[in-house]
C-alpha cells in the first residue's frame, strides 16, 4: 500500500512539474502575440486617426 502511495505522489508532482513548465512556455508564446498584435494595431489606429480625426483608446492588458 506504500509503494502505491508514493507512486502517486511521484506521479501528481511530475504532472505538478509539467504544468508549471507548460504555463512559462504559454504565458511567454501570449506575450509575444500581444507584442506582435501591438505592433499591427499601432499603424493602424494612427492611420484611422489622421483620415477620421478620431482619437480610439485600445486597451490591451497585459498580465505578465
Amino acid at each position: 500500500m506504500k509503494d502505491s502511495n508514493l507512486f502517486q505522489k511521484e506521479t501528481l508532482d511530475e504532472i505538478k512539474g509539467t504544468r508549471s513548465e507548460l504555463v512559462k512556455v504559454l504565458s511567454k508564446e501570449i506575450t509575444e502575440i500581444r507584442e506582435e498584435i501591438r505592433e499591427i494595431r499601432t499603424p493602424l489606429i494612427n492611420t484611422d486617426n489622421m483620415y477620421t480625426g478620431k482619437s480610439w483608446h485600445l486597451k490591451i492588458q497585459n498580465k505578465d
